[in-house]
């Protein structure tokens, strides 16, 4: 046999192995049988609502007063006038401050981030007033700062 014989014999094997495959695999599953749509549908049936039965029901649930535990009227009824008035907004937060730097010698100067209503760095000096805060003394590696009834005392942030 030549290799042109084999490879015909070859192709015809692969053809005859998947079209077993197809059949193998059709009668694996079996069909499944739907009902036609003419045997699923229900006869309609049309009823009357008694207005009357709806009325009477309406009148037991709301007499029998189902949410309250002693299954009787609250005797002081609602009014929203007597009600509080809502709680007070809630305080701002306190600024994250910090201290990026000290610039000379005594009379020392801080480089401050965080500080409200400012962008960026901002040089201060002791005595200085921001947006409330008041720097209280610049040290060699700290700055003291009150405000908002609080007082901070800073350390020179360090990398790492």
């Amino acid at each position: 046999m030549n290799a042109r014989a084999w490879e015909r014999l070859l192709w015809s094997g692969a053809i005859a192995l998947g079209v077993v495959a197809v059949v193998g695999w059709r009668r694996a599953v079996p069909e499944l049988a739907y009902a036609s749509p003419a045997s699923a549908r229900v006869p309609r049936v049309v009823t009357l609502v008694d207005t009357d039965a709806l009325a009477h029901a309406a009148s037991v649930a709301t007499d029998a007063d189902l949410f309250r535990f002693a299954r009787h009227p609250s005797p002081i009824g609602y009014q929203p006038e007597l009600e509080g008035a809502p709680p007070p907004p809630p305080r701002p937060p306190k600024p994250a401050l910090q201290v990026t730097g000290i610039v000379g010698g005594p009379p020392w100067e801080a480089v401050l981030e965080g500080v409200p209503n400012r962008e960026g760095s901002v040089l201060v000096h002791s005595g200085d007033t921001l947006s409330g805060l008041r720097v209280r003394a610049v040290h060699r590696d700290t700055v003291i700062i009150s405000g908002m009834d609080t007082t901070w005392t800073l350390t020179v942030r360090r990398a790492w």
